[in-house]
């Protein structure tokens, strides 16, 4: 359903924060490590955008994450 989906963002997107944050990683040197636009990261963390799954092993990569819920 929308809320199971809304609800799988917005967890994602508090794993990426907080690793974000745990790390020190500006949303800037995430983009560079990613190719990602620092735009659509913030979008992400925020779970306003529901990233492809490229898109969020290659984050998950650049933050040392092991796993996401997908």
């Amino acid at each position: 359903t929308e809320e199971e989906l809304t609800a799988r963002a917005a967890n994602i997107a508090r794993i990426i924060a907080d690793a974000r944050a745990a790390s020190g990683i500006t949303l800037r040197a995430l983009e560079q490590r990613t190719g990602i636009n620092n735009g659509n990261l913030s979008r992400i963390e925020r779970g306003d955008l529901m990233p492809r799954i490229d898109t969020l092993l290659r984050i998950a990569d650049a933050l040392g994450i092991k796993a996401l819920p997908v």
